[in-house]
């Protein structure tokens, strides 16, 4: 009881110091707790969706495929179950606006009970022109449940009724493919009608082109891959694949794996540096109390009760921590689980039975780190015999005074100046731990105030150094490449047209293999360039080989000259081509080859998928090719941008809170080592004041030795900061983006100004101490 009253009196006499490391510590439980919640709350949410709706195992796209193939596929080894479906995309024809609408449409049987890729539907089929459709293309349109919608299939013009909305776990993250990095509800979207009248509308009754397939538990896709080839190649067999590599199904792994990624690194930096703040902090109040710890041992006190009296500081500080940051972190969680269901339309499915378990970790790891301060602070000093610890530690050896090796710099510093230099040395842990943590709070907020420029730099290379176009139309079929730019070019406005061919692929490359676009760019094109972000060059697309990006190419393993192995729905045969170059690029994972040559490599000589145009009046253009029978989707440059930056904007509030986050961890690193040299020079000081220095004379040699630290510490973290982005960026491993790595200047001066202000107040704190000091009571200390 007795040491446990010492214990809480000397923390509330530093109470500040013990707050700031409270508050470190609180900050990386935060971030642990936050992050694991949400990937807790995302994936329950994704696997109970998935099971409850029983999202296929694997996907396959077939030309055409009777109803008997079922009872062949359920015939294979490791196949539970098979489900047929038609899925056709349609265009919208909407009255008032100027954009190419689709609406993907697949046949549900009415009455099936609980189908391979099920849909919840509001409510009943009640005639063959009933439709459900997704809530957020009625919400684009202001459309409600007993609208009509028009929409082009094989039979023309055909009008449906919307009868009710519907969700499925196919479209959390509503994209049409992989190609297609941002969500835009408005352009495309899903819906579902009965089978009978879909056939009918599409001239193909009682055939198939979408396939949903079940595995037998233990089975996974590589073990049925090639039987289910072989068997579907009978049927046209376009694609195939697994779950997670479904569009939607990937890009909601992708985003919970990169925040788990962040989880195991973040937090546990925070933690650190609290450890290290309570190590030099219980290591100077141990040195304080050699007396007593000697007194206390002489009484019969034990080492191991001393021990656990210090542990308690850290103890207290870990838990308070600990429980400060597991309530923040459960409250950040829901604003991050908000943002993320505004990209991915999940179910809410928090329980308290999955985020207890979290915050008691994140507890636990809070007393953990607290307790390993306090025992690497107090384990030295509390191991000496009674005799030893009563007597005062000796002074340390300088062996390395810059004063002397560098005559010249003596003549550079005042008397205070000079103290302050040998403090640096005197003092290494403490010195060096003030660099780093300088170093890591001007990287973080450099990286955070940054990203907006970061995200304006790969909107500027996407837009004005590779699609240089206005305009994009993709067709349905592939069209002649004289053919497609002819046309373009009567339109009137359009000033330039070109033709490109655009192929689905996976690459690979011995055991790596990645789904990607083949695109094919016309010698001397000009709408369309391939660019590197990295060396600002251009690069002409080959014609005897592929141009990968760098994302790309690091996930295959390939370097320049490697020969990579290409498969595509669109040539019977997987053909193997060399890797003429890599480029790095900010947005996408693409390869690109000079059209004629890629064309005459999958059986498409003279064919295009797509054609590019630069405009003089875009809104002309548009509504003239927004009715065109094979024009599948039509993008419009600037409304591209625009969608970008709208996905991105609402991740500013968190990179402001980031912001604060930095700003306050470089205020409890510097605050608390300067509590901490505060109080080990207390005598120093004080008798510094005796001699008739004033308390500015005073306050200088200590906030001299600080801008010392932290100005090297701020050097280190410019190279730090790009060392953290690429970091961060290989952590994260986004399909839809890198990070750019050039970081601009006014992040650089607004993370100086970030951790000048916290230097600013540590001095001015200080020397508010300095000027309360009690010289009398601080000379009285023994020699």
């Amino acid at each position: 009881m007795l040491l446990m009253k010492k214990a809480f009196r000397s923390m509330l006499a530093n109470r500040r110091a013990y707050i700031a490391c409270v508050w470190l510590l609180a900050a990386g439980i935060l971030f642990f707790v936050a992050m694991n919640i949400t990937i807790a709350d995302l994936r329950v949410s994704r696997e109970k969706y998935y099971s409850e709706y029983r999202f296929a195992d694997v996907f396959a796209k077939t030309r055409a495929a009777p109803a008997s193939a079922v009872n062949r596929l359920k015939r294979l080894p490791g196949v539970a179950d098979v489900s047929l479906r038609r899925v056709e995309d349609c265009r919208v024809v909407m009255d008032g606006s100027d954009k190419i609408i689709t609406l993907r449409v697949s046949s549900v049987e009415p009455g099936a009970a609980e189908p391979i890729n099920g849909a919840a539907l509001s409510g009943a089929f009640h005639s063959d022109d009933d439709l459900f459709v997704a809530q957020s293309f009625l919400d684009a349109y202001s459309l409600t449940v007993g609208d009509t919608l028009t929409l082009l299939t094989a039979a023309g013009e055909t009008r449906f009724r919307i009868a009710g909305t519907a969700v499925t776990p196919e479209y959390v993250y509503t994209i049409p493919s992989m190609a297609d990095i941002l969500p835009d509800p408005s352009r495309f979207n899903y819906a579902f009608a009965a089978e009978k009248p879909l056939n009918t509308h599409f001239g193909a009754p009682n055939l198939y082109n979408d396939v949903g397939i079940e595995l037998t538990d233990g089975y996974v896709f590589d073990d049925v891959e090639e039987m289910l080839t072989d068997e579907l190649s009978r049927y046209g067999l376009i694609s195939l694949y697994e779950r997670d590599s479904q569009p939607s199904a990937a890009v909601v792994k992708m985003e919970i794996d990169s925040i788990e990624s962040m989880s195991k690194v973040v937090p546990f930096i925070f933690c650190g540096m609290a450890v290290v703040i309570l190590y030099l902090m219980l290591k100077r109040v141990v040195e304080q109390d050699r007396g007593q710890i000697g007194t206390l041992k002489a009484f019969g006190f034990g080492t191991s009760g001393i021990l656990g009296h210090y542990a308690l500081y850290g103890v207290v500080t870990g838990g308070l921590g600990g429980i400060f940051g597991g309530i923040g972190g459960f409250f950040l969680s829901g604003y991050i689980s908000d943002i993320m269901r505004a990209f991915f339309s999940l179910p809410r499915t928090r329980s308290a039975r999955d985020i207890t378990p979290i915050i008691i970790t994140g507890v636990l790891i809070g007393l953990a780190s607290g307790a390993l301060g306090a025992f690497m602070g107090a384990f030295r000093v509390v191991r000496l015999r009674p005799a030893e610890a009563m007597k005062p530690e000796a002074p340390r050896v300088t062996k390395l005074d810059p004063l002397r090796f560098l005559p010249g710099l003596r003549l550079m510093l005042t008397a205070t100046g000079s103290m302050a230099v040998r403090n640096i040395t005197r003092a290494k842990v403490r010195s060096l731990f003030i660099i780093v943590g300088t170093c890591f709070s001007f990287g973080m907020l450099a990286f955070v105030s940054s990203f907006p420029t970061m995200v304006d730099g790969m909107l500027l290379n996407q837009f004005t150094k590779v699609q240089l176009f206005d305009l994009k139309a993709a067709y349905r079929s592939p069209r002649g490449t004289e053919a497609a730019v002819g046309e373009a070019l009567r339109i009137k406005g359009v000033t330039e047209a070109e033709a490109m061919l655009e192929i689905p692929a996976t690459i690979s490359k011995n055991s790596a293999k990645e789904a990607s676009t083949l695109t094919g760019i016309p010698e001397g094109g000009r709408l369309f360039r391939i660019y590197d972000d990295q060396y600002h060059t251009y690069s002409d697309p080959p014609k005897n080989g592929l141009i990968l990006s760098s994302t790309l190419a690091e996930r295959l393993g390939a370097s320049a000259g490697d020969k990579v192995t290409v498969s595509s729905p669109y040539y019977p045969e997987d053909f193997k081509l060399t890797v003429a170059g890599i480029v790095t690029q900010s947005m996408g994972t693409g390869a690109y080859m000079e059209r004629g040559a890629l064309a005459r490599a999958v059986g498409m000589d003279g064919l295009a998928t797509s054609v590019v145009m630069k405009a003089d009046d875009v809104a002309y253009v548009k509504d003239a090719l927004k009715n065109g029978n094979n024009i599948a989707a039509l993008t419009d440059a600037d409304e591209s941008a625009s969608g970008f930056n709208t996905y991105l904007a609402m991740t500013n509030s968190l990179l402001i809170i980031f912001f604060f986050f930095g700003l306050a961890v470089a205020l409890a690193i510097i605050y608390n080592t300067s509590t901490i040299s505060l109080s080990e020079r207390v005598r120093e000081f004080a008798t510094l004041r005796v001699l008739g220095l004033t308390v500015d004379e005073v306050g200088r040699i200590q906030s001299f030795e600080y801008w010392i630290l932290t100005l090297a510490g701020m050097a280190l973290g410019v190279p730090f900061t790009t060392v953290l982005k690429h970091g961060i960026d290989s952590i994260l491993e986004m399909d839809i983006f890198s990070l750019p790595t050039y970081t601009e200047p006014s992040s650089y001066l607004l993370a100086l100004a970030g951790v000048m202000l916290a230097v600013f107040v540590s001095n001015l704190v200080s020397r508010r101490k300095i000027a309360g000091f009690d010289m009398v009571e601080a000379l009285k200390d023994r020699e």
